[in-house]
């Protein structure tokens, strides 16, 4: 099964990076323009590998998704961009038993591996 990139971005609003990253890459892209809706698309689709998100949207945070990503045992990788700096960090989520593991990187190049 490919490997699908969602997208949560208000209005289509992402970085210049995204937008590199997503031509360059084979992976099927989702889009999404709120929290409440990629939670959605997150429980019924498990070809997600990566989540793109804004850090902040008016429904919610990247963390709601990370909650979803840990409901649904899903692999997915969250990265997160603040529109101001444009600027993002990689999230590794994974759990591990009882605890949650979360390794955050700098990934400015956005990149979907």
């Amino acid at each position: 099964m490919p490997k699908s990139v969602l997208v949560v971005s208000q209005s289509g609003v992402h970085p210049l990076s995204l937008s590199v990253a997503l031509k360059s890459t084979v992976a099927n892209v989702i889009w999404a323009s709120s929290i409440a809706q990629a939670s959605r698309i997150l429980r019924r689709d498990r070809s997600i590998a990566h989540v793109a998100t804004q850090a902040a949207l008016p429904d919610g945070t990247w963390s709601d998704l990370v909650d979803v990503i840990l409901e649904e045992e899903s692999a997915a990788a969250v990265h997160v961009w603040t529109p101001e700096t444009n600027f993002a960090f990689r999230f590794e989520v994974a759990r591990r038993g009882d605890t949650v593991l979360c390794s955050a990187s700098p990934n400015q190049a956005l990149v979907f591996e």
